[in-house]
């Protein structure tokens, strides 16, 4: 994902996700209309864990999105927005290599789609949003990369979600998300419930974060758990640590613990993360990874990644790199 602060992250997730360099027109006092987007394309290179290679050049995920708010005179704000994700290269009907698994092979795709409403009760979001509510507050705290993520634990969809934010209290904010899909056929009869709560507490530079997350899709997976923290040492420095314990249903257990950084050079970002991945019935692995980009104008910049997994067999990914083009409006 786009690596920008986490703190400010924090304070903004729950609103529109439009973020600053979104058009905004004016219909009303009351009434608002957006319009945003991203280009952003890589060249990347593949090593799997039997040492087989992998090159492509593809989106990455570009995007063009919509949305529009209202200011009612009781002082509640409704508020949609939706994303259309393409393939800026085209393709012939099948998914490319290192094309956004949401495209399946087609040009265009529907994204995220959410309608909402804000209050002084809090936000009420119903929809498709971008990220499950887990991969938004836990895993994010060491999230500063693009592509070259360190892994990630088991969570709950994010597709047809119902979603509260609550209000801040005093730097206490917490959310909640519940899916319920009803996957009755003529074969069987059954109906999949995730649900998942976070919680973090603001104390200025330094954010503490947990949460717990239920995968109803995957009947195999117990509940997972995960801690976070975001350290702010300066102005253009911050750290964030991460704890997460996944589950099967039959009891094998795996523990995440990583820690990331980065730093505000002027022109662009450093960063960087380590992590211990400890599964039950395999070796701990220890996998890294580290990015830069640089800024030639506003929301236009160039990228390169590189992440070690360090897995030696099968068709896993052992190391990745790659360097990108990013382009937001």
């Amino acid at each position: 994902m786009k690596n920008v602060s986490k703190l400010a992250l924090f304070v903004a997730a729950g609103m529109m996700t439009a973020g600053a360099q979104a058009a905004e027109f004016k219909v009303d006092d009351e009434t608002s209309l957006y319009l945003f987007g991203e280009m952003e394309i890589h060249a990347a290179r593949t090593t799997e864990g039997d040492g087989d290679d992998i090159d492509d050049v593809s989106d990455e995920g570009s995007l063009i999105g919509f949305g529009g708010e209202r200011n009612f005179s009781s002082g509640i704000k409704a508020f949609v927005e939706m994303e259309v994700e393409y393939d800026l290269f085209g393709n012939d009907g099948e998914t490319e290599v290192g094309q956004s698994d949401e495209l399946d092979g087609k040009a265009f795709e529907h994204g995220m789609s959410i309608f909402g409403i804000e209050g002084d009760f809090g936000t009420i979001e119903i929809g498709n949003p971008s990220d499950p509510i887990f991969d938004d507050y836990v895993y994010e705290t060491v999230d500063y990369f693009e592509s070259a993520e360190l892994s990630k634990e088991e969570y709950g969809e994010e597709e047809d979600t119902f979603a509260y934010f609550s209000p801040d209290f005093d730097g206490f904010e917490y959310q909640l998300m519940l899916r319920v899909i009803d996957e009755t056929d003529k074969d069987q009869d059954d109906t999949e419930t995730s649900a998942s709560v976070t919680a973090q507490y603001d104390f200025g530079g330094f954010q503490l974060v947990g949460g717990y997350t239920e995968n109803g899709d995957n009947e195999t997976q117990d509940p997972t758990i995960g801690l976070g923290a975001v350290i702010e040492l300066s102005d253009n420095m911050e750290i964030g640590t991460r704890y997460a314990k996944e589950e099967t249903a039959a009891g094998a257990a795996t523990d995440f613990f990583a820690v990331a950084a980065e730093y505000d050079y002027g022109a662009g970002d450093i960063y960087g993360g380590i992590q211990s991945v400890d599964a039950d019935g395999s070796d701990t692995r220890t996998e890294y990874a580290l990015g830069a980009d640089y800024e030639f104008e506003d929301d236009f910049s160039v990228y390169a990644e590189y992440a070690n997994y360090d897995r030696d067999s099968g068709n896993d990914t052992d190391t990745f790199m790659e360097v990108g083009l990013r382009f937001e409006f």
